[in-house]
């Protein structure tokens, strides 16, 4: 068989391209939704769709993620839930709509429901649907004609499958103990069962529980780590439906600072938006008085949005084999890091405005310089972009006739001149939340659901993130200066602090070495493979340039099936003062169509 309507060139930039496929005969598809409707249409044209008893047709739909692995029989190591599967599931369902047997909100009707409802809820979905039989040819259930199938008087050529995925809302949990809840908002059922009881097993730690419709059920766990949650329905027929998830529990703090030994909140203002001081005495301060201060401001700590674990003093690194030997002036100041009392500030809201936070450090200042005992003044440092809210806070102070008492400022891997993320990778963000797959004109999927992606565009786009980011690529696909720019000016006339040494440390090579040439390639990617992987770029392309090491790993669920989606990524360095791509990007999605 010869291929069919080969895709048309299209010459954008960002294009996301269907592969359909019917009997032998391949159907490339483009994008544009009018195509897509007009084909499927024309394929079950003939079919009497009101034969379709549950009115769900697997077949016609358009599925990210193979429903038929889900039916809440058999558990595999391959069909784990989360939020993005179910949502890809219930959309790839409402695609398989043929008929009025059943009625069910739209996937963004869906998505507005599960925003509603608070971090404890689980979403259901239990769906009876048709699909046609593996044998429907060969047995002369069905005939496929010029492309076309045509029902045969008296045969029957579907069977029925079951489509059963709990999900929770959220993925990561700061702390051991957790709450879920079984919303009746978020039950989609069309099995005609009555629900007998709902149940919930901890990672096996003490069986099944049972749960109540909108109620909370709490549990906490023995330890952290990654957990597996099973979620079981029995209904008044005495079946029983489970699935289950993954979660991750708040790892335990490194030794090495292992807890603060005292805490103080700082509430918002209209100066900034408040954080939390967190003080680890120095070994042998027995008197649990600031004695010897280090001042810490964090850097750019995107933990509120990720929902990770909190960046905090716990997530310090410091300990003499990394730092406590290190020579800055000072053969002394590094002597032994334990000798200092650290104070650190964990920030509300990581991603605000530069000057807002380090207002709230000039407050972190005040506290240190009222509460010590004894006259050693302080060293202040800033990790990364906590080296600009230090260094603002700093000098404002001086400006402003208010004594700091810092004698030594330290700057580590800061960007006083601004930061990069290359172009091209933020234009694959803006790509990725731009992908959406729609059936009769209803979009069934949409990338920027996807919590990954909808968190990646929420840092891209924070406040701190435009005042750093030198090029910053704005959601119509421009590059945007003029909020760093703005910034920039204001930061480099207010200057670095005057009565204080100021010194500023770099992982970098430290001698201007080039680190590639304008336009090299970054990315060269091809690859076949799995829904979720594709859906999880974000993370494999992004931790790096948000600087997400300190945060627990993000795992990725695998997905049964054969591999259904290809992407081609190419992602070059700006060019030097000409134009050229930075950035090209495309994702196909295959479709069988009768198991052939």
């Amino acid at each position: 068989m010869t291929k069919k309507n080969r895709m048309k060139r299209i010459r954008n930039r960002v294009r996301t391209i269907i592969i359909m496929a019917i009997s032998p005969i391949y159907i490339l598809i483009a994008q544009e939704v009018a195509e897509y409707n007009a084909k499927i249409s024309k394929v079950f044209q003939h079919v009497d769709k009101s034969r379709v008893t549950t009115g769900l047709l697997y077949d016609y739909g358009l599925h990210l993620i193979d429903p038929v692995y889900y039916d809440g029989v058999a558990l595999t190591d391959e069909n784990y839930i989360d939020m993005e599967i179910w949502n890809a599931l219930y959309g790839g369902m409402y695609s398989s709509k043929v008929n009025g047997n059943i009625s069910l909100p739209t996937p963004d009707q869906m998505n507005a429901r599960i925003s509603s409802e608070g971090a404890t809820s689980l979403a259901v979905i239990h769906l009876r649907y048709d699909m046609y039989r593996k044998d429907a040819i060969g047995s002369g259930s069905v005939k496929v004609v010029n492309e076309q199938i045509y029902d045969v008087n008296g045969k029957n050529p579907y069977e029925q499958k079951m489509l059963f995925a709990v999900a929770p809302k959220e993925k990561y949990y700061h702390g051991k103990t957790i709450r879920f809840k079984f919303s009746s908002n978020l039950f989609v059922n069309n099995t005609g069962k009555a629900v007998k009881n709902l149940q919930i097993n901890f990672n096996n730690e003490g069986g099944y529980r049972t749960a109540s419709w909108n109620n909370d059920i709490t549990h906490t766990f023995s330890s952290t780590g990654i957990k597996d949650i099973y979620f079981r329905i029995t209904y008044t027929d005495n079946t029983t439906y489970t699935c289950r998830t993954k979660i991750s529990i708040g790892e335990e703090p490194p030794v090495t600072l292992k807890s603060a030994d005292l805490t103080s909140d700082i509430p918002a203002s209209s100066r900034h938006s408040g954080g939390k001081i967190q003080i680890k005495y120095a070994e042998g301060n027995t008197s649990q008085k600031i004695r010897k201060p280090l001042i810490i401001a964090e850097g750019f700590d995107p933990s509120h949005v990720l929902g990770t674990t909190n960046m905090d003093i716990t997530n310090l690194s410091i300990d003499e084999e990394e730092i406590g030997t290190l020579n800055i002036g000072d053969p002394n100041i590094w002597e032994n890091i334990s000798s200092f009392d650290i104070i650190y500030l964990d920030y509300n809201d990581g991603l605000d405005d530069i000057r807002r936070n380090a207002a709230l450090f000039q407050e972190v200042i005040d506290y240190v310089n009222r509460n010590k005992k004894g006259a050693s003044p302080n060293v202040v440092m800033g990790i990364s972009m906590g080296g600009l809210v230090a260094r603002y806070a700093l000098r404002k102070m001086e400006l402003e006739n208010r004594k700091h008492d810092t004698w030594k400022f330290i700057s580590v891997d800061s960007p006083h001149k601004g930061a990069n993320v290359p172009i091209g990778m933020q234009a694959m963000l803006r790509h990725l939340a731009d992908v959406k797959f729609s059936v009769a004109f209803i979009k069934i999927f949409q990338a920027k659901n996807i919590d990954m992606i909808k968190k990646g565009l929420e840092i891209l786009d924070s406040k701190a993130a435009k005042q750093m980011l030198v090029y910053h690529v704005d959601s119509r696909l421009q590059i945007d200066g003029n909020e760093h720019n703005a910034f920039q000016t204001e930061y480099d006339n207010v200057g670095f602090p005057l009565q204080c040494e100021n010194v500023a440390i770099t992982n970098g090579t430290g001698n201007g070495t080039k680190v590639m040439e304008p336009g090299t390639m970054l990315v060269d990617h091809r690859e076949t493979y799995k829904f979720s992987i594709w859906m999880h770029l974000l993370t494999y392309y992004y931790g790096k340039f948000f600087l997400l090491t300190n945060f627990p790993k993000l795992f990725v669920l695998k997905i049964p099936g054969s591999a259904n989606v290809v992407s081609d990524v190419k992602i070059h360095a700006a060019p030097n003062r000409n134009t050229s791509n930075v950035y090209w990007g495309r994702i196909r999605i295959h479709k069988k169509i009768l198991f052939l």
